[in-house]
């Protein structure tokens, strides 16, 4: 019988191999958490420009003003413009809205509510929740030139960076023509 040289491997060849195999397989799994928590955050700001976008055509769906003859108090742009934002909970405030959007987001998703807590900043921050600014000189009058309104959303909610509450915004932009 002739005797063969290839004996295998030995218990350090093994044992090496295994240390690389779970050094690779370790920096691996490393990389899972932190892809995790950035598609988490990337969800939630896709989340909060959803939001603002459903709450900037609701108002773009707005009339700009009431109408001639009319004292100009009803749900409008003319309005709106002079009113503050007050998130979801608006109650009977004097001068007070509230978008049916961001109503029906919170009644909806409890849970993501009360983790990120989406919001309108009031219209005495720096950054108002809703800005709307008529570009061609005011609302419509019986004049009849066909003015432009620049509708801003400021949408605002805190993420949880790794245990850190870190305040986010986001902001969303749109335009309403006049058109009779």
């Amino acid at each position: 019988m002739v005797k063969s040289k290839n004996r295998g491997f030995s218990f350090l060849e093994i044992l090496f191999a295994m240390v690389l195999f779970m050094v690779i397989i370790a920096s691996f799994a490393m990389v899972f958490p932190s892809g995790y928590h950035l598609n988490l955050k990337t969800y939630r700001q896709n989340q909060a420009v959803d939001l603002a976008d459903a709450i900037l055509q609701e108002i773009i769906s707005k009339p700009f003003s009431v109408g001639p003859g009319d004292l100009n108090t009803g749900d409008s742009l003319e309005n709106l413009r002079s009113w503050t934002s007050a998130g979801g909970d608006c109650g009977t405030a004097p001068g007070c809205w509230a978008p049916h959007a961001l109503a029906q987001f919170v009644a909806n998703n409890p849970a993501i509510e009360a983790q990120y807590h989406y919001t309108l900043p009031r219209a005495s921050s720096n950054q108002p929740g809703i800005q709307v600014v008529f570009l061609n000189g005011g609302a419509p009058t019986l004049a009849g030139y066909n003015p432009l309104a620049q509708i801003t959303v400021n949408l605002a909610w805190t993420d949880n960076s790794q245990g850190v509450l870190v305040p986010r915004l986001i902001t969303v932009r749109g335009f309403a023509t006049y058109d009779r």
